[in-house]
């Protein structure tokens, strides 16, 4: 009798496990990321990883470019995906922006922005373009920072480029979530 039960009550677990797997109820999925080289709305053709001579956005090592993919909501972050969406009732002062060099020869755009809120930002980035002295579009730099509060001032700093013809920069764009 004893047996009995021990095998109805086994096989009743295998049913419910194979019930609770075949109905979905354990397929938890992520978000996807993007397959390959995605276009996002400030023009910028990113890919997973960056090329020789490629601008990468600021906190990046050599060999990897975190990727911002506007067009499909997500940030990339350390842990995966993050879901992002620019919110419009933020926004961001620049008090001052200058370009500075670094001691290998490179440049960078460093400055101030401030959050006009009263409110958290979750995350910006402040998007520069780059011109040569005919003023065509030669490239891009970043900065970007995480959980900017409520009046704050943020001291941002680009990664550095290194440009022959360069001759001066705007901004492009902050995204704000």
């Amino acid at each position: 009798m004893k047996r009995t039960a021990i095998r109805i009550s086994g096989i009743m677990v295998i049913l419910v496990v194979s019930l609770v797997i075949f109905s979905g109820c354990l397929n938890y999925e992520m978000p996807a990321g993007p397959a390959g080289p995605e276009e996002t709305t400030t023009g910028i053709t990113a890919a997973p990883t960056a090329a020789a001579g490629d601008v990468m956005q600021q906190g990046a090592t050599p060999g990897e470019q975190e990727v911002f993919f506007e067009s499909q909501g997500y940030i990339q972050r350390p842990w995966g995906y993050s879901a992002a969406q620019r919110d419009p009732s933020h926004t961001l002062s620049v008090l001052e922006s200058r370009i500075e060099s670094d001691d290998e020869g490179g440049q960078y755009i460093t400055g101030r922005l401030k959050n006009d809120q009263n409110t958290r930002i979750e995350y910006a980035v402040v998007t520069f373009n780059l011109y040569d002295a005919n003023a065509n579009h030669i490239g891009n730099v970043y900065a970007k920072t995480d959980y900017l509060g409520g009046g704050k001032v943020w001291k941002f700093h680009t990664n550095s480029f290194k440009l022959k013809n360069y001759q001066f920069f705007e901004v492009a764009d902050i995204f704000i979530t």
